[in-house]
């Protein structure tokens, strides 16, 4: 199972963390996320990737 957590503003921009037992797996920022939303079929997604757009759904971060 995957934990994704937003973190903090780092020069303007936001991100998110995938962890997996307490490791970091991934990171992307959220602008990317909302582009995976939009344009890549979950098919063709990683898991990690999938829980980044499962997180976004939930959020809508616009």
């Amino acid at each position: 199972m995957f934990e994704v957590v937003e973190v903090p503003k780092k020069s303007g921009r936001e991100a998110v963390l995938v962890r997996r037992k307490n490791r970091l797996v991934g990171a992307a920022s959220v602008t990317f996320v909302q582009w995976m939303h939009r344009h890549v079929p979950t098919k063709q997604l990683s898991p990690e990737q999938v829980a980044l757009v499962e997180w976004f759904e939930q959020h809508q971060i616009h």
